[in-house]
């Protein structure tokens, strides 16, 4: 269990780690993009994987590592909730002007979705997948670099929204 909470917060809670790390090398609203890109990233790995244990669906796992529909419904609404918090935290950081520090919204928009990302974890079994899972939102975590050079490659071609064409 510990294992398990030090990769969430590693990899929500670890955006701020990347805006720490990125205002060295650019401003607030980068490394809040960066941080947005993160949390999408994060989110996305959890409802494709979910989406597969899904029980009875085609090459889901048997029980009891499968997850239950009632479960699922569950997860979904968790889900839902976590990425209307990261568009929300996506509309904050565009509207930040270029020089600003980072608003507190910030750091309180995160802070929801990593409860709502804890709380979907526990609800997913135990299985290889969701070992492969938290190895994968910690790759998120662990790659702020590679995530900021895309990040500052698209803002320099005029890419306005980075937010929804991250693909690493």
């Amino acid at each position: 269990m510990r294992i398990m909470k030090q990769y969430l917060l590693a990899a929500v809670i670890g955006s701020l780690f990347l805006s720490i790390g990125c205002k060295q090398a650019g401003t607030a609203r980068h490394a809040g993009t960066v941080s947005v890109v993160a949390v999408h990233s994060t989110l996305s790995e959890i409802q494709d994987t979910e989406g597969k244990l899904v029980c009875g669906r085609e090459n889901a796992p048997p029980a009891p590592v499968c997850v239950p529909a009632d479960t699922h419904r569950q997860i979904a609404g968790k889900l839902a909730q976590a990425f209307q918090l990261d568009a929300d935290l996506a509309r904050v950081v565009r509207a930040m002007p270029v020089d600003a520090p980072t608003p507190a919204q910030v750091f309180d928009l995160v802070a929801k979705v990593n409860a709502l990302v804890q709380d979907i974890m526990a609800l997913i079994p135990d299985s290889a997948a969701k070992a492969q899972l938290k190895d994968k939102i910690a790759w998120v975590r662990g790659h702020a670099l590679e995530q900021y050079a895309e990040v500052e490659r698209r803002e320099k071609l005029g890419q306005e929204d980075i937010y929804r064409i991250w693909q690493l």
